[in-house]
């Protein structure tokens, strides 16, 4: 039996062989209004396990009950739908952050308040029990996160046994194994769909549960859904935002998800500056990038924005690399990319920026600045000039051998030029802009877009060879010769046409194929 006012109670009943489904009938015992409600084992169990009826049963397992006979039954199924209901909660952590969810430490209110927030926002009658939990009508406590929460412990635990999350700091983590076996399973439209069908079920279900007559049940259904769209002019209680149980892993520790901020209160809230006011910030690298340095009292942050496919650095790239390479275009994703891949490399020992704060509904990302030089201008030189430096010859090699360790690691870097690193006055290759990132990815890509997109203004064949043979010979002494063999793959070489001469193209091809059969 589950309460829902001082007045007011639910009485579930479930039992065997129960001709029509589900019956729905009021009792009043003195003052009190009793709703029963009296569902067949099989679907009962049904829509616990898969939301059969929408969750129109399985919602009551959320509400404060107390089991009057049967208790270990109840007890089994009420793990077995809030089992149901993290694995969705992940799942649709995964939609929404991509590869970066798995960097996410989630408090475990997080679940109760995401399911009782969809199913608020689906169905007028259950309103009034979300958000802070008080009644409009009396004030009175109904459904609350924290009651909400009881019996979720044991499938956090079971879903830990099974390698979906890990446990830490008093909250969960998705694990890396999960995430990347689901990523490609999973799908917005998909979940809006689920959604939409439940809620189709719920009406259903609660007219037939009402009337035995097709009619009375229309129109039960009907004037559901009346209700719910007169709601929708109607201020309703503020609802508990899921987001604030959620946080970011970052260089200076656990950050909750930013709200709607500028990049500098962001940074002084995260404590890297004293006063917004103080801040100065400029574009890095040209008019049309989102990369801005912030400023103050000598200390350097870099802000990083990302807008979506109309932002012209990707844009006319997949254009002309459909087939070979697919770009990630969504600002949103691309956010995630830079996140997660900045972490997990972080993570195997690569030297990258420090994720200082990220906000995630602006789409913006705090790293520290890092100090140095490109590969580029080592690159310049080797082309460009009559002379070879020894430091720049040594500088390539590294710069390759680095890639290739990161191949190692089953990550393509997907945007894979000498401006995306930077080398510091002490030697150390770090390894920024990580949006394109992917697991598994193409590793010939990589080398393809650093030897031809460097080589793609010059018209010194030797100087080609020569920079092709120390990027060559840096990757072959951690990566395979096949990887290297496939970079001279046609399908690379008609992306750089437009922009290289043919002899060069060709001598860098034959480089490429050279070291492959060596």
């Amino acid at each position: 039996m589950s309460a829902r006012s001082d007045r007011e109670r639910q009485c579930l009943i479930v039992s065997e062989q129960l001709k029509r489904g589900v019956v729905s009938r009021v009792r009043r015992i003195e003052r009190e209004k009793i709703e029963i409600l009296q569902v067949d084992t099989e679907i009962f169990e049904k829509d616990l396990s898969s939301g059969f009826l929408g969750e129109l049963i399985a919602f009551m397992m959320l509400l404060p009950y107390r089991p009057i006979v049967g208790g270990d039954y109840l007890k089994q199924w009420d793990r077995i739908f809030k089992k149901r209901v993290v694995l969705e909660g992940i799942n649709s952590l995964l939609i929404e952050y991509g590869p970066a969810a798995t960097e996410l430490i989630i408090d475990p209110s997080y679940f109760p308040a995401d399911k009782i927030k969809r199913l608020g926002s689906f169905h007028p009658e259950i309103e009034n029990a979300i958000g802070t939990g008080q009644s409009l009508r009396m004030g009175k406590p109904l459904i609350s996160v924290e009651t909400a929460l009881r019996g979720f412990s044991e499938a956090f635990e079971e879903l830990h046994r099974q390698g979906v999350v890990d446990l830490v700091d008093g909250g969960l983590a998705i694990r890396h194994e999960y995430a990347k076996a689901m990523l490609s399973r999973v799908a917005a439209p998909e979940t809006i769909l689920r959604d939409i069908e439940r809620t189709a079920r719920w009406y259903i279900a609660e007219g037939l549960a009402k009337y035995t007559d097709p009619v009375g049940a229309l129109r039960a259904v009907s004037n559901s859904l009346r209700r719910r769209l007169k709601r929708e002019n109607k201020k309703c209680l503020e609802v508990v935002d899921p987001e604030r149980f959620l946080y970011f892993e970052t260089s200076m520790g656990k950050q909750p998800i930013s709200p709607e901020i500028s990049s500098e209160e962001m940074a002084v809230r995260s404590g890297l500056f004293t006063e917004a006011s103080d801040i100065r910030t400029s574009r890095l690298r040209g008019v049309l990038n989102s990369v801005f340095v912030m400023e103050s009292s000598g200390k350097r942050v870099i802000a990083k924005r990302f807008n979506d496919w109309s932002n012209l650095k990707w844009f006319p790239l997949s254009i002309w690399a459909i087939g070979v390479r697919d770009f990630t275009l969504i600002g949103k994703n691309r956010m995630a990319n830079e996140y997660a891949f900045n972490r997990h490399l972080h993570s195997e020992g690569f030297n990258v920026p420090g994720v200082l704060n990220v906000a995630w509904k602006e789409r913006t990302i705090l790293e520290e600045y890092v100090e140095g030089s490109e590969p580029s201008a080592a690159v310049s030189r080797l082309l460009s000039s009559r002379g070879v430096r020894a430091e720049d010859i040594e500088l390539i090699r590294k710069v390759a051998r680095t890639i290739a360790q990161v191949h190692q690691k089953q990550v393509g870097l997907g945007d894979c030029k000498p401006e995306n690193m930077i080398i510091k006055p002490t030697g150390e290759v770090y390894l920024i802009d990580l949006e394109q990132a992917e697991f598994g990815g193409d590793p010939s890509w990589d080398i393809a877009e650093f030897l031809f997109y460097s080589c793609r203004y010059t018209l010194r064949l030797n100087n080609v060879q020569g920079l092709c043979r120390s990027f060559i010979e840096g990757y072959l002494e951690v990566g395979p010769r096949n990887i290297i063999e496939k970079a001279a793959s046609p399908r690379y070489l008609s992306i750089f046409a437009p922009v290289m001469t043919l002899p060069t193209m060709i001598k860098i091809a034959r480089e490429c194929k050279r070291a492959g059969k060596a």
